[in-house]
């Protein structure tokens, strides 16, 4: 809980060195208000209050009510009672050197008085007062630090209540006092900070801390195993992407030449399988900046196998240039035979035609 921070508390402390007034039998003297420290069950010190805090509080418990029992917890945030109100304190003093705040309670004279003012001659072990007050604390070592009470609680007026056997409570979280366990267990949770945490109870948050950081740890490497998984199957999908691109082109490439060859109605024993494998083999290619296209190739082979077998009439629409700049060929035993009468085999003739590919 970080420094000068406003929370609601209680603390017992009992009624056994009060004394009733010889003077006034309806005036309790030397009631202890509030002690130096509160501590839990086990005696370990939650709470201290500076003599500064004392000093300060002589003037918010002048006069301040004093009530029989805490409020219901249905009742939190509401106003007190005047049913429950007996009594009222005067002469409130800070004895500094035992470290507790003391004043005079004026018992009313009504039923609820009488009450308290015989439980008070019997046995004042049995009951005691309990500060219903708001703070300004810090936390140092663990221990709340109480350096000023405030006027006013969450009822109102910050008051004095009589409860029960307030000795056996060693803790404002630990009360016997279910009302006093409620209040103060929930308006201490609402303030509660990482940093409070972090200094009063540093065992519960390092241990949240590496509950998330474990936490957290087990949902990257998650993230990053579902990631690799992805990638692979990425890469898996282009790769096959990529297969099915080229058997497309391939597809299209032989569609193309079987369509060429069927519009050139060459002879049978012209359309050998290395003829029809070279113009398979054909790849779109570059002439300097011009684009030399399949089909503009495979037209130019299948023009320069109707010459080199004499056909009549003109194929690729009147153009029979040979972008391959070379001479008609004939096939002859397997080979491809220039006009210049050199013979050419199938693996020459796809050597020509791949001159012209990227």
């Amino acid at each position: 809980m970080p420094a000068d921070k406003t929370t609601p508390f209680t603390i017992e402390v009992d009624l056994s060195e009060a004394i009733i007034s010889t003077a006034n039998p309806r005036i309790v003297e030397n009631v202890a208000i509030l002690g130096p420290v509160s501590v839990d069950a086990q005696g370990k010190v939650r709470r201290r209050y500076t003599p500064e805090c004392l000093q300060q509080a002589v003037s918010v418990f002048e006069g301040a009510p004093a009530y029989a029992d805490h409020p219901d917890k249905s009742k939190i945030g509401q106003p007190r009672s005047i049913r429950d109100l007996f009594g009222y304190y005067k002469g409130v003093h800070a004895n500094l050197a035992e470290g507790k705040l003391r004043g005079s309670l004026h018992v009313i004279a009504n039923e609820l008085g009488n009450h308290v003012l015989a439980v008070i001659k019997d046995n004042p072990q049995l009951a005691g007062n309990s500060i219903c007050a708001s703070g300004r604390i810090r936390m140092e070592n663990g221990v709340q630090v109480v350096e000023q009470i405030m006027a006013r609680s969450a009822h109102g007026r910050s008051s004095v209540d009589l409860v029960v056997d307030p000795a056996t409570t060693k803790s404002i979280f630990e009360s016997t006092n279910e009302n006093t366990e409620f209040k103060e267990s929930k308006m201490d949770l609402q303030n509660l900070t990482i940093a409070g945490l972090c200094e009063s109870r540093k065992d519960l948050h390092d241990k949240i801390f590496q509950d998330g950081a474990a936490s957290r740890k087990a949902e990257i490497d998650k993230l990053t195993a579902d990631l690799a998984e992805s990638k692979g199957k990425v890469t898996q999908l282009t790769t096959e992407v990529d297969t099915l691109k080229v058997k497309v082109a391939l597809s299209e490439s032989r569609t193309l030449v079987d369509k060429l060859l069927a519009e050139a109605q060459l002879p049978a024993a012209a359309l050998t399988d290395v003829f029809r494998n070279t113009l398979y083999n054909v790849r779109e290619s570059k002439q300097g900046d011009k684009v030399v296209t399949v089909e503009e190739q495979v037209k130019a082979l299948i023009e320069d196998r109707r010459v080199s077998l004499g056909l009549t009439g003109v194929f690729n629409n009147g153009n029979p240039s040979n972008p391959l700049g070379g001479s008609h060929l004939n096939e002859s035993k397997g080979g491809a035979v220039p006009q210049g009468g050199t013979t050419l085999s199938g693996a020459q003739v796809i050597a020509s035609i791949g001159s012209f590919r990227n």
